[in-house]
């Protein structure tokens, strides 16, 4: 599975639209190094996930194997029949992944369901094109465990949860999204492709800061007791020019603090 989101989900995620203009400089077009991408993918099991209509799950895959004769991927079957369903029947679908802390997104399709070393996968045309997002802006750095960074998500109603509120320590930050420590018991709330509207972000001395988030991939971080925690990738929704100002001065600050320590052990 993917290494955590920081530099490791995505993540700016999260990642909206593959024809993003601003993005047409970090296209790959060369077949070999597309080709190069997605071996690495296989070989690090890298997972991506690719937004289905509505606001429900995404789908989840992976890799499995580059089908070189037929000129197509072969991805991992989803287990649930209603996101196969939905993915199946999208002309395209834009995937979303990480490799070697850097952002990687693509559109591929149709899929269609095959079998594959005897289990049920997907194929899809290899892509002509893949955005390979390697970016200063979106340099994420991880918060200090001394002062920890909360971030506040009002959670609405589902069928099989009332409306709550639910506050998750900040894993790591930068200008494009961040990613979450999954509470216990929220692993449901806090799904790939969920978005959530007035999320309070608090960082250390200065006011809350308003944003809005969406869950781009899940992933687990080892921990120092030897237990993995779940992490949620997740990448800026409608942030304001002062919530990005706010966001950038705290990353500064972490930049210099971290060059000072740096400086003291010299």
């Amino acid at each position: 599975m993917d290494t955590p989101f920081a530099p490791e989900s995505v993540a700016r995620p999260m990642h909206e639209s593959v024809h993003d203009d601003q993005e047409d400089r970090f296209a790959l077009s060369d077949e070999v190094q597309i080709r190069s991408l997605f071996r690495r993918m296989i070989e690090q099991r890298s997972l991506m996930d690719a937004a289905l209509p509505g606001s429900g799950p995404a789908l989840l895959t992976t890799v499995l194997a580059i089908d070189e004769s037929n000129e197509r991927l072969i991805l991992d079957a989803s287990p649930d029949p209603a996101i196969e369903r939905l993915a199946l029947a999208q002309p395209s679908l834009q995937f979303a992944t990480r490799i070697d802390r850097v952002d990687v997104r693509f559109l591929a399709g149709p899929l269609s369901r095959i079998s594959w070393d005897n289990l049920p996968a997907y194929a899809a045309p290899m892509p002509g094109t893949v955005r390979y997002l390697q970016r200063r802006e979106f340099f994420r750095i991880n918060t200090p465990l001394g002062h920890q960074v909360l971030c506040q998500i009002v959670a609405p109603a589902t069928e099989n949860h009332p409306a709550h509120d639910l506050r998750a320590r900040v894993n790591d930050i930068s200008a494009g999204g961040l990613s979450l420590i999954v509470p216990p018991g929220e692993e449901a709330t806090l799904v790939a492709g969920t978005r959530f509207a007035a999320c309070r972000l608090m960082l250390p001395d200065t006011a809350p800061v308003l944003l809005g988030l969406r869950v781009r991939r899940l992933f687990r971080i080892g921990h120092r007791s030897g237990l993995a925690r779940s992490c949620a990738g997740c990448e800026f929704v409608n942030l304001s020019a002062a919530a990005q100002t706010a966001i950038q001065r705290y990353m500064m600050r972490l930049e210099r603090e971290r060059i000072a320590r740096e400086r003291d052990r010299i």
